[in-house]
This record gives structure tokens, sequence and C-alpha cells, in this order.
């Protein structure tokens, strides 16, 4: 038989009326917790730092962007990120 050595375990905590009003009272105060801020909403985010995001696109869309940016003054950049916004825009008014 081999000896096993005891388990040193912190006693659990005890369950008090006063522990209990404590969770109740954070449970309602964030109830009372005004509405959600969006996450664009920080005020840490910078509009001169830019991310980078790798758009797959098929063939066929590739070249008709390309042809657009090559027959306006527009670049391809330009072009693909105001329909980017133009459909984010909308979707954001949908919720």
């Amino acid at each position: 038989m081999v000896n096993k050595a005891p388990l040193k375990r912190k006693p659990k905590k005890e369950v008090t009326d006063d522990s209990v009003d404590f969770i109740l009272g954070a449970e309602a105060s964030q109830e009372e917790v005004k509405p959600e801020m969006m996450p664009w909403e920080d005020g840490s985010l910078r509009n001169d730092v830019v991310k980078l995001y790798n758009l797959r696109l098929p063939e066929p869309i590739y070249v008709k962007l390309k042809w657009l940016a090559e027959n306006s003054p527009d670049s391809m950049h330009t072009i693909a990120m105001q329909g980017v916004l133009k459909e984010m825009e909308k979707r954001l008014k949908e919720r």
C-alpha cells in the first residue's frame, strides 16, 4: 500500500448573509449600468493607426476592381473602402 500525503487545501469560505447581500447588490447595480459602449466608441482608438486586413477576391472581381481603378481617379483601395463603409453603415443601421 502506498502512503499518500494528505491534501493541503484551504478551507472553503463560508457563505454569510453579508456575502449574499454583496453579490445580490452587485447584480442589481449591473442592471442599472448605462447602455453598452460599442467597441469603436472607445476613446483610445486613433484615426492615424491603420490596421491591415487581407481581402480575398475571386479573380474576376479583382480584375473588375483593378479596371475601375485604372479608368478612374480612385485607387483600388479607395473604391473597396467606399463599398465596405457603405455596406457597414447599412448593416449597423439594421441593428
